[in-house]
């Protein structure tokens, strides 16, 4: 239907950085993901209290190779669906900590937030689990609120 080449004009953009020693995988997704989308700050004003201050963080990630890649409502309304990634050779442990809401339970779920009978340990508002190599992992969280 298309044409396997690009018309018109092209417009490209790099980034470059250095640094001392090997690269690993998980810091060169790091670098990547940061240079492409760098987090910003929105600020918005709300009528009532809010538990957090305006510069606190939600998810805490123990694990600096394991890539964030997604913390949002789920679809059906049933908790949150986090999503994670391991782009290193080895699988990876992770902790991640729900800033300012307590886990009652998590569970792994498809892409598409299919529930798979695949528990997921939780303590209060952390939750721990091993990501295989190469491997992305979504996740099924029900908060106690």
């Amino acid at each position: 239907n298309f044409s396997v080449s690009q018309d018109g004009a092209l417009f490209f953009r790099y980034v470059l950085t250095s640094g001392a020693g090997d690269a690993t995988p998980g810091s060169v997704a790091a670098f990547g993901q940061e240079a492409n989308v760098p987090f910003s700050g929105i600020f918005t004003g709300h009528e009532r209290d809010r538990a957090l201050p305006p510069t606190a963080k939600m998810l805490a990630i123990d694990n600096p190779d394991v890539r964030f890649l997604a913390l949002k409502h789920a679809d059906d309304g049933r908790g949150l669906i986090l999503r994670l990634w391991n782009p290193t050779d080895y699988a990876q442990a992770v902790s991640a900590t729900l800033v300012g809401r307590a886990i009652e339970h998590a569970v792994r779920c498809s892409v598409t937030e299919a529930d798979r009978d695949e528990a997921v340990a939780t303590d209060g508002d952390t939750l721990s689990l091993e990501i295989a190599a190469r491997d992305f992992v979504t996740l099924r969280l029900v908060t106690a609120d």
